[in-house]
């Protein structure tokens, strides 16, 4: 079966969460729960056809290129690492 972008974007998420999930701070702690909460949305939304993965892949992409801002906020030590394991998660996919 051929992967998807939607496929390729979620692993792509599901693998900077499992890098992310080091991290002892609010903000990432809080971004992983709305992932959470989002993807298991998007799910429930893709299985009753309410949308397609086409439609939800521009959004997931968006969120990705976005991230390196929402890591503007962490104190300089965590964002640094934090970036660096984006970087390398997102090198994977591009």
């Amino acid at each position: 079966m051929k992967r998807t972008q939607f496929d390729i974007l979620r692993q792509c998420y599901d693998e900077l969460a499992s890098e992310l999930k080091t991290f002892e701070h609010d903000l990432i702690r809080d971004l992983l729960r709305a992932w959470d909460v989002s993807f298991k949305q998007m799910d429930n939304y893709l299985l009753s056809k309410q949308v397609t993965k086409s439609q939800v892949s521009s959004g997931l992409r968006q969120g990705l290129k976005d991230l390196p801002e929402i890591f503007d906020d962490l104190p300089e030590s965590i964002r640094e690492t934090a970036l660096a394991k984006y970087k390398l998660v997102m090198s994977k996919y591009e």
